[in-house]
């Protein structure tokens, strides 16, 4: 059974983290912590952490949190509108209160209730406005492939679009 260089250096790793947490001590001919004796790696550099060599096995951490589910987001915005704070919120569950008080403002956004300076749009109106610029975009190209046509037969045939020979 062939073992990768990642999952020996993973190895390793967890047992001079177990030395470390034991109180492991130092060897008496080496400088440096428990995890960088008897390590060639190590020897010019005691002191600093070649961070290539650590192993996402033992120290990756995780990026984000999951994204809430839409229930719980929406029992979160009524518990707003029932009066409790967000900060208050934050403190009981786990999102911050500046998520809560975003999904709030996109709440009332979508259901109308948002009376700002610059109103948004609601979902509807969002999803109306992108078909209707997609629409605009394409009788555009349209427009430019049928004058660029009605330019070319006007070449071909000597004559201008939309004059009468009288």
């Amino acid at each position: 059974m062939a073992v990768d260089a990642g999952t020996a250096l993973a190895r390793e790793g967890r047992r001079d983290i177990e030395r470390l947490q034991n109180g492991g001590a130092h060897a008496p001919d080496r400088e440096g912590p428990p995890s960088c004796q008897n390590r060639p790696e190590f020897a010019s550099s005691i002191g600093s952490v070649d961070t290539l060599k650590l192993s996402p096995e033992v120290f990756l951490m995780p990026k984000s949190h999951p994204p809430y589910s839409p229930e719980f987001r929406r029992q979160m915005v009524e518990l707003v509108r029932a009066g409790r704070s967000p900060e208050d919120l934050a403190r009981e569950f786990e999102p911050t209160a500046q998520s809560i008080g975003i999904w709030v403002a996109q709440a009332d956004r979508q259901e109308g209730r948002r009376e700002e300076a610059a109103p948004g749009l609601s979902a509807s109106e969002r999803d109306e406005l992108a078909r209707l610029r997609r629409e605009v975009r394409q009788l555009r190209v349209e427009r430019d492939i049928l004058s660029k046509a009605a330019a070319w037969f006007a070449r071909e045939t000597g004559t201008l679009p939309g004059s009468s020979g009288s």
